[in-house]
C-alpha cells in the first residue's frame, strides 16, 4: 500500500489560504478605489455652487399647501405673516396666496444685513390686474419704525419712505416710467436698493425678461428707512407669487445727481440766507426749523444757484411744516430770480398744508448768478408772511427718465 507524504494534508488548507488572500487583497483594492472615488466626488461637489447661493433667500413654493407662517424655504429664513391676513396666507404647490378678499397679508423675512435687491415673479390668472405684490426693506415687522416702501399698480409705481403704516413720503427726488399690466401674463418686479441714497422698482415680462417699465429715487435720508426685515404684500385675493428671491446685490444702473444742496438745516440756517434783492429774513429756529419771512412779496428767503442756463431745470423739494399769512386763494410761493431781480421761470405756488412740496424748474432764460427762494403771497401782494421748512433738497439737470435696467430673469 502507498503511503502518501506528510506534507500532502497541507496542500488543501494552503490552497484555501491562498484563495482568502487573494481574496481579500482583491477586497482591499476595491475598498481603495472606492474610497478614491468617493474623494473625488466630494471634491468635485465640493467645488461646484451650491443650490441658490447667489441668493439671500429663494423660494418656489413647492411642496405641500400650508400656512404661510413659518414656512422654511428651500434658503433662506422662515416667514413670519403678519397683517390681517396672517392667518390666512397659504404656501405650496409653486404658489403663495392669499384666499381671502379684503385683507392684507406681509410675508416677512429676518437678515443679518440689509438687503439690495427682492424680486419676485407673480400673475394674476384671472381679473383685473389691481396691486402687484409690494416689496419693502423695514426695520421692524409693526410699520412703526423708518422703512423703503415699494409699491405698484396695473400702470405706474408708488415708491415711497413710510412710518407708522400709512405715513408715507416722496424720496427726494424721483422719475419714474409707467406700463400696461393684463391678467394671465407672468410678471417679475422688484425693489432694489443700493445701500445709500438710492433706489429702484423695475416691472418686466417674465417670460422675456424685457423691462416694461421702472422708478428711481433718490434721498439723502434712505439709509434710515431700508432695513434688515423685507416682506413681500398681498393685498388681493387674486394675486398669487410663483417665486421669490432675495439678493445682497443689485446690478441696477442708479444715475449720479448733482446736488445744490441736501440738508435737515441740522446746526444753521445755511445755506440759506435772506434775499439779497428784495429783503426778508431767514432765522434758524433749531434743529431741523427754519422760518423765512417778509413783509410783503417780494421779499423772502432762499440760497444762491450760480449760473443757469435756458434750458436747465432745477428739482425742488422741501419739506414745509407750518405757515403764517399764506391762504389756498392767495398761496406763498417758490421761485427761481434772475441776478436783476426778474423771475426766468414759473412761479410754483406752496400749498397750505403741511408736506413734502416739489417742482421741477424748466429754466427759460440763462443768467449768471441766479437764486432759489421762497416769498409770501403775490395777488394780491402787501401781506406779511413766514413759511417754516424742515428739509431743502435741489437739484440741477435731474434725468428725465429713469435709467434701462438689465434685463434679467
Amino acid at each position: 500500500m502507498y503511503d502518501r507524504p506528510r506534507w500532502a494534508g497541507w496542500i488543501v488548507p494552503i490552497l484555501a489560504l491562498v484563495a482568502f488572500v487573494a481574496i481579500f487583497i482583491n477586497f482591499l483594492q476595491h475598498v481603495t478605489e472606492a474610497h478614491a472615488l468617493e474623494q473625488r466626488t466630494r471634491a468635485s461637489l465640493l467645488a461646484k455652487p451650491q443650490p441658490f447661493a447667489q441668493y439671500l433667500a429663494y423660494d418656489d413654493y413647492t411642496g405641500a399647501t400650508k400656512s404661510l407662517n413659518g414656512r422654511i424655504p428651500p434658503k433662506g429664513p422662515a416667514y413670519q405673516a403678519s397683517g390681517t391676513g396672517a392667518a390666512n396666507g397659504i404656501a405650496g404647490g409653486g404658489r403663495m396666496t392669499l384666499p381671502v378678499a379684503s385683507q392684507a397679508l406681509y410675508a416677512f423675512q429676518q437678515f443679518n444685513q440689509v438687503p439690495r435687491r427682492i424680486s419676485c415673479l407673480w400673475n394674476y390668472p384671472s381679473g383685473t390686474v389691481n396691486t402687484p405684490p409690494t416689496y419693502a426693506f423695514t426695520n421692524d415687522t409693526t410699520g412703526t419704525l423708518p422703512y423703503l416702501h415699494g409699491e405698484s399698480d396695473a400702470s405706474f409705481f408708488l415708491l415711497r419712505l413710510g412710518v407708522n403704516g400709512a405715513n408715507f413720503t416722496q424720496p427726494a427726488w424721483w422719475v419714474s416710467a409707467s406700463y400696461s399690466l393684463t391678467s394671465g401674463v407672468e410678471y417679475q418686479s422688484e425693489l432694489n436698493y443700493d445701500g445709500g441714497t438710492n433706489a429702484s422698482m423695475v416691472m418686466r415680462n417674465a417670460s422675456t425678461g424685457a423691462v416694461l417699465g421702472s422708478e428711481t429715487v433718490h434721498d439723502p435720508q434712505l439709509a434710515t428707512y431700508a432695513g434688515k426685515l423685507t416682506f413681500s404684500e398681498f393685498l388681493d385675493n387674486l394675486l398669487q407669487i410663483n417665486r421669490c428671491t432675495v439678493e445682497a446685490t443689485t446690478s441696477y444702473p442708479f444715475p449720479t445727481l448733482s446736488p445744490y444742496v441736501e440738508t435737515t438745516f441740522p446746526t444753521s440756517a445755511s445755506p440759506f440766507v435772506s434775499d439779497p434783492g428784495f429783503g426778508g429774513s431767514v432765522v434758524f429756529n433749531a434743529a431741523g426749523s427754519v422760518t423765512i419771512s417778509g413783509s410783503a412779496f417780494p421779499a423772502g428767503g432762499g440760497m444762491t444757484l450760480g449760473a443757469l442756463n435756458s434750458g436747465d431745470t432745477l428739482w425742488a423739494s422741501l419739506d414745509v411744516t407750518s405757515w403764517t399769512g399764506c391762504t389756498s386763494g392767495n398761496p406763498c410761493a417758490f421761485s427761481i430770480v434772475a441776478n436783476s431781480g426778474t423771475t426766468i421761470t414759473a412761479i410754483q405756488p406752496i400749498p397750505t398744508a403741511a408736506g413734502r412740496y416739489q417742482f421741477n424748474f424748466p429754466i427759460n432764460t440763462s443768467d449768471s448768478n441766479a437764486r432759489f427762494i421762497v416769498t409770501g403771497p403775490l395777488n394780491p401782494g402787501g401781506v406779511a408772511y413766514s413759511v417754516t421748512i424742515s428739509a431743502a433738497n435741489l437739484y440741477r439737470n435731474t434725468p428725465s427718465a429713469p435709467p434701462t435696467p438689465p434685463q434679467l430673469q
